[in-house]
């Protein structure tokens, strides 16, 4: 069984690296073709407003921001309940679920964070 898995494992850091490579190689023909598409006109003469879609997606991103304050913030109470008033057992569960909620919260945040300051890059840039 372990040589099996090993196998997989290696099959897929092999198949990672093609795509990689295959990715890296054509990533100015989509730069390009991305600036073309919004600086072209679009359908019935419309130009595709770059500031638009900024605004769309800061709005999307603002919402599942919210979203997933309101739910951590909700977690983290009944954990922080949990663990106060259960006993011996329901503490330990408590405690047990905490690591995942913290890798949840790191992960989710962190995500934002990542994509917000690739944003403001790519708009300096």
């Amino acid at each position: 069984m372990k040589k099996i898995i090993s196998i997989l494992m290696i099959f897929m850091v092999i198949l990672v690296l093609f795509a990689t490579e295959t990715y890296a190689w054509g990533i100015g023909d989509i730069r390009d073709t991305a600036s073309d598409f919004l600086t072209e006109t679009q359908g019935e003469g419309e130009i595709i407003d770059a500031d638009v879609i900024a605004d769309v997606s800061n709005t999307i991103v603002n919402v599942f921001t919210t979203v997933g304050i309101v739910i951590a913030v909700a977690i983290a109470a009944i954990l922080g309940i949990q663990f106060m008033v259960g006993s011996v057992e329901e503490k330990v569960k408590a405690k047990e679920a905490l690591i995942p909620f913290i890798i949840g919260c790191i992960v989710v945040f962190g995500a934002f964070g990542i994509w917000r300051l690739v944003v403001n890059i790519g708009n300096t840039i």
